[in-house]
């Protein structure tokens, strides 16, 4: 369990034995109370109220290290523009796929005799809404809608036909562009000062457009022959992980 889902669970056990007990009547003896100290009790509305949850920081700085898995690599900045709204961009590269490797075994036929990858560009930009009246923009649960776009450069080496060598190498092209929606909670102070803690889950749509290459049986000569593939289509995407960083004014 996280450490908000704990802080979540005392906060809420705490507001509800408040609750119980703001139901018995509470009888004082005005007798004893001449040299008695002043004792201020807790309430919910101090944990959960507007002083307590605003902050200063108008700036968080991030990473993803799930994307890593899909060789993404962007830098995450975030921007405060109102108390319940930000932006927040993102600017990387791309490298080798790894996932690619374990769901899309048939990109890597046996065909290919070798795969180089080279650096393609990695963009995304989304404008984040707090909902919440007890906490102000950028910590919070947020809604956001968002557009990621990636590009993986390879250069592909084919034999289709093992008869002749292979020496020449092919350029494939992969881009995916998704339009989904974001939901999440960012802790701005979840175990430091200053440390961001970025929780999401998201879904939408993605476009894939790919630009490859594939080995295809030639009914005139009877050989196999190189041939260009392309792929553009609108598949469901979905995703979720936690982004880590920091924050300041």
């Amino acid at each position: 369990m996280s450490f908000r889902s704990i802080t979540l669970f005392i906060a809420l056990l705490l507001l509800a034995f408040s609750n119980a007990f703001a139901q018995f009547p509470v009888q004082t003896d005005t007798s004893k109370t001449k040299d008695m100290a002043k004792v201020e009790v807790f309430s919910a509305n101090n944990y959960f109220g507007k002083e307590s949850r605003n902050t200063e920081q108008n700036w968080a700085i991030k990473v993803n290290p799930i994307l890593m898995l899909n060789g993404d690599l962007p830098l995450f900045i975030e921007r405060r523009i109102t108390k319940s709204t930000s932006v927040e961009l993102a600017i990387g590269f791309t490298t080798r796929d790894y996932m690619l490797d374990l769901f899309e075994d048939e990109i890597f036929s046996e065909s290919i005799d070798a795969r180089e990858f080279s650096p393609g560009l990695s963009f995304q930009a989304g404008f984040r809404y707090f909902p919440s009246s007890s906490e102000e923009a950028i910590q919070g649960f947020y809604l956001a809608p968002e557009i990621r776009n990636r590009t993986y450069n390879s250069d592909i080496t084919f034999q289709c036909n093992t008869s002749l060598p292979s020496a020449t190498a092919y350029n494939e092209v992969r881009k995916y562009t998704d339009y989904k929606l974001s939901i999440g909670y960012q802790e701005l102070d979840g175990f430091s000062e200053d440390v961001v803690l970025d929780y999401y889950v998201s879904f939408g749509m993605r476009s894939r457009d790919i630009n490859g290459f594939e080995c295809t049986l030639n009914d005139l000569t009877g050989f196999e022959e190189i041939v260009t593939r392309k792929e553009n289509k609108f598949v469901p995407v979905f995703g979720m992980g936690v982004k880590i960083g920091l924050s300041f004014k």
